[in-house]
């Protein structure tokens, strides 16, 4: 299937999900399976939004923005990890928690649109003409017998598995080891988007003279466990803060500069079904 149609499809499924949970709401009809549902559903689309998003970023950018383009992508993402809260509420207090998946379905649309006039060049016909398990096992067997994408592989999925889940811990954090209420845990959640939006920064200064990608990659991943131990130490409030902040850094120019050199040696008709088995 071509790839902006694709994401047409799962806006759609976006949209209409968005829509429903807020008729829900609105009627008092809205019952625990509900939101169930409504999570699965939108963790599906997502499943399938976010690799085909991120495959187009090298069809739709001159090579040598690249990286620009993966961190600004990766700065919207921290972006919304401070504002959205902070929004959500506002919205919540405004309109009520109907009114507010309304309001998302509508900022869905508005994506819907803005996809629709993307100008796209066509998926290659060797990347629609198998199954979806033929393409899948096609990604696995590029990837294994690619050594420099099997390490990349590799590398990007050892912070997933022992540095990223620390933020399922932050309440525990918040509560017994640093002694704060609600406004702190917000603080505390915000504090890596923030060093996220400062790494993109830093990322769009250097990407022109960068050259050694693989030793920006291999330091910022030192760094980040070098934190995250420094962070699991600290009873302080205020040095936790920064900490996150640095955390957070890292981790966006670790996953910005993996994606950037992934993008850059797969191939164009391979690279959907790569980049979702980077995601998993």
């Amino acid at each position: 299937m071509e790839r902006q149609r694709l994401m047409l499809r799962t806006q759609y499924v976006l949209i209409v999900t968005a829509l429903s949970m807020g008729g829900l709401v609105a009627s008092g009809l809205l019952k625990v399976w509900h939101i169930f549902l409504f999570t699965l559903i939108t963790g599906i689309a997502w499943s399938f939004n976010e690799p085909v998003r991120q495959s187009l970023v090298p069809n739709v950018v001159p090579k040598r923005d690249l990286v620009n383009a993966i961190a600004l992508n990766s700065a919207g993402f921290n972006l919304t990890k401070i504002v959205g809260p902070a929004l959500g509420g506002v919205l919540i207090a405004l309109f009520g928690a109907a009114g507010n998946f309304f309001v998302q379905s509508a900022a869905y649309a508005g994506v819907l649109v803005m996809v629709y006039l993307m100008h796209v060049p066509p998926t290659p016909k060797e990347a629609r003409r198998s199954s979806a398990l033929a393409n899948l096992k096609e990604g696995f067997a590029y990837v294994w017998s690619t050594p420099a994408v099997l390490a990349l592989m590799m590398t990007a999925y050892v912070p997933r598995v022992f540095a990223v889940p620390y933020q399922t811990l932050m309440p525990v954090f918040q509560k017994d080891v640093l002694g704060v209420g609600p406004e702190g845990l917000g603080m505390l959640m915000a504090a890596p988007g923030v060093g996220g939006v400062l790494a993109v920064l830093m990322l769009a200064t250097i990407s022109s003279r960068m050259r050694r990608q693989g030793l920006l990659l291999l330091v910022s991943l030192i760094f980040l466990g070098a934190f995250l131990i420094l962070f699991s130490q600290t009873a302080s409030f205020p040095l936790a803060m920064m900490v996150l902040v640095a955390i957070g850094a890292c981790q966006i120019l670790f996953m910005a500069t993996t994606n950037t050199m992934l993008q850059l040696i797969v191939p164009d008709e391979l690279r959907g079904r790569v980049m979702s088995l980077y995601m998993l």
